[in-house]
């Protein structure tokens, strides 16, 4: 944080009796003093080692029952060896909330996986533009390890939260795809079925850490659609509908917890988009594209646990972006571009480091537990060149 150690060193920047904001850290949190670190301004820092070694044998066979009838069948058998090492400074806040004055947080985890996964699917032509399809897929994904305050302080957790174990999914989906004349199409109704999932939660500091939860399931509908109005002008559009809640409620040590019916967090129920493209053959025989599209999400929860204090349910919005776009020579292309052309204010993520430990004291300790919100990127204007050899 750039001119940080300065003015916490300024007299008259400390709140209730402290001379300075350095000394309320140091001697109220057990801090670092700001200015006796390289770079004397480092506030935080999040270092993450991770050494992952994939080996598989995996293939599939397809077999046609008739011309128009495909079943195929795939397996994958793989081995995983997974180390990551995980250690983070909060240097201002010391032992409140870490292990020593730096603020420390260190997290270690290792797993090694035998195992396999498989596939199956059949499509059948209904038509010589239409095409139905059904699969059954399966998905497993690592574990880890989480990094955050171990140990006797305000605002530490367990030890056993440290590492988490991978989690598996079954997918099942059936569809049809095909065109009509200039019309192509995509429907799609799917149910994913998750075991141990992995679930972001905030940790009693405040910092954010991987738990396996119990059964969770994801089911919706997916459509995507294109159309060609003329040879110049093409619309496309897609909606997607999706309900995905826990089946099974969970308990970890830490006070994480999760009741059956919870919404995942950061999944909208509604998304759509659609676009515009307006191609005229113009600059001498050399087509521009005028584009406009637009995306709209529905309100998301922040995180599973709906009991504490910092969770949120955070509003949907709409962006809507535009760009002109042409090849002035066959190796230099322009692009004049706008980004949230209505510069909407889209709440991506919200954090509160309100603790589930001990209530602050002080009202200077309270400010540090103030909400932030992750915003999308505001109106942006810009010129973008493409210089191909």
């Amino acid at each position: 944080v750039p001119g940080f150690a300065a003015w916490a060193n300024l007299p008259g920047t400390g709140p209730e009796g402290y001379p300075t904001w350095a000394n309320y850290l140091t001697q109220y949190y057990g801090g670092t003093r700001p200015g006796s670190l390289n770079p004397p301004d480092l506030t935080y820092d999040f270092k993450r080692d991770v050494q992952f070694t994939d080996l598989a044998a995996f293939g599939e066979a397809t077999v046609h029952i008739t011309p128009k009838w495909r079943v195929v069948g795939g397996v994958r058998v793989f081995s995983e060896d997974f180390r990551q090492t995980t250690i983070q400074h909060l240097y201002n806040s010391g032992t409140t909330f870490g292990s020593d004055s730096l603020g420390t947080s260190e997290g270690t985890g290792a797993k090694r996986t035998l195992d396999k996964i498989f596939k199956a699917s059949t499509s059948y032509d209904l038509g010589p533009t239409t095409l139905a399809y059904a699969i059954f897929s399966q998905g497993y994904r690592a574990g880890g390890a989480n990094a955050y305050p171990i140990g006797t302080c305000n605002f530490c957790n367990s030890a056993s939260l440290v590492p988490f174990g991978p989690d598996r999914a079954n997918n099942y989906e059936i569809g049809l795809k095909g065109s009509l004349g200039k019309f192509r199409y995509t429907a799609a109704l799917y149910e994913i079925d998750w075991t141990a999932i992995q679930l972001e939660v905030s940790s009693t500091a405040g910092t954010p850490i991987i738990v396996n939860g119990n059964d969770a399931r994801s089911r919706g509908i997916e459509l995507e659609t294109h159309y060609s109005v003329t040879d110049d002008i093409t619309l496309s559009a897609g909606y997607a509908y999706t309900d995905a809640v826990l089946t099974q409620p969970f308990a970890v040590s830490g006070g994480f917890d999760g009741a059956k019916g919870a919404l995942l967090p950061g999944v909208s129920r509604h998304q759509i988009n659609g676009a515009l493209d307006y191609m005229p053959t113009l600059l001498e025989d050399r087509a521009v594209d005028f584009h406009l599209d637009g995306a709209y999400r529905s309100g998301f929860a922040n995180q599973i646990q709906a009991d504490l204090p910092n969770y949120r349910h955070l509003s949907g919005f709409a962006l809507f972006n535009a760009y002109i776009q042409a090849n002035i020579t066959p190796k230099i292309q322009l692009q004049l571009f706008a980004h949230n052309l209505l510069n909407a204010k889209g709440v991506t993520a919200e954090s509160s480091l309100e603790p589930a430990g001990p209530t602050p004291a002080t009202y200077a300790e309270q400010a540090r537990f103030d909400p932030s919100e992750f915003v999308t990127r505001p109106l942006t204007v810009g010129l973008q060149i493409v210089i191909r050899r």
